[in-house]
């Protein structure tokens, strides 16, 4: 049997990261390593939330003493952002000679996910405006996230018009995002209007649709639900966990016009 490569060791055992940290601090470890060992590295440093130990490979490419390619700044700058650090992502991004669009989308991304949904659309202006790269269907999700938490919902519209331009109308998770856009900031109508534009349809969907109904017009339930069960558009375990939010909000109701009476 061959003897087994580091980078088998680190894509097989959980326990990689842990094992590796003396041989890591060692001389052997630089002279052995390659981009595929760093970004094994990196990966379960950001699943980890471990920014600590992340900033250890950082400290050794800014020393000189690694290559550091965009490949390995982008698995770093990804580390950053998932582990929640965005002031340090976005000094590695600000610093970076060269960006592409995993670079952009990462930091949007993260952005987005750690509450800052502002920045994250001011970035994607910027992305635009720079126009050295252009934006790809991850950018564009995160971006529409991205306008379904802003108070604004132009923002939501005017990126959609942009999706169409760039050919992306088709993309079921660009839909689902902009639906989601729509419905959060109440537009239950427009909301319907493309879903029923949609020449597929998924869970997300639907869901979407759902809880448009269920907290914007209560009435519509039965029968959108109905509409659902005979298109065959969901599981019997779906069906139920919408009848558990309809006993929900039915009883919560009851409970509050109860207390009026009362």
């Amino acid at each position: 049997m061959p003897r087994p490569t580091l980078l088998f060791i680190a894509t097989r055992l959980p326990s990689f990261v842990r094992c590796c940290r003396r041989f890591f601090a060692s001389d052997n470890f630089e002279n052995s390593a390659d981009e595929e060992i760093y970004s094994t590295l990196l990966r379960r440093y950001a699943e980890k939330s471990d920014s600590y130990h992340g900033r250890g490979i950082h400290a050794k490419f800014v020393k000189g003493s690694l290559p550091f390619s965009l490949f390995l700044r982008n698995h770093l700058l990804n580390m950053y952002v998932k582990c929640g650090d965005l002031v340090n992502g976005l000094l590695l991004f600000e610093e970076m000679p060269e960006k592409n669009v995993v670079s952009w989308s990462a930091v949007i991304a993260g952005l987005v996910q750690h509450g800052c949904p502002n920045e994250a659309l001011s970035l994607f202006c910027r992305m635009h405006r720079d126009g050295t790269t252009k934006p790809n269907e991850f950018t564009l999700v995160s971006t529409l996230h991205a306008c379904s938490l802003v108070e604004n919902l132009t923002q939501a519209y005017q990126l959609y018009s942009f999706v169409v331009r760039l050919g992306f109308e088709s993309n079921i998770f660009l839909l689902n995002a902009f639906l989601t856009a729509l419905i959060r900031h109440g537009e239950l109508a427009g909301a319907l209007e493309v879903f029923e534009n949609y020449r597929t349809k998924d869970i997300v969907s639907w869901n979407a649709m759902m809880a448009g109904f269920l907290q914007f017009s209560f009435a519509d339930v039965p029968k959108f639900w109905y509409r659902m069960i005979c298109e065959g558009s969901c599981s019997a375990c779906q069906i139920w966990l919408w009848c558990r939010d309809l006993c929900g909000e039915l009883f919560g109701t009851y409970v509050y016009k109860k207390s009026e009476v009362g």
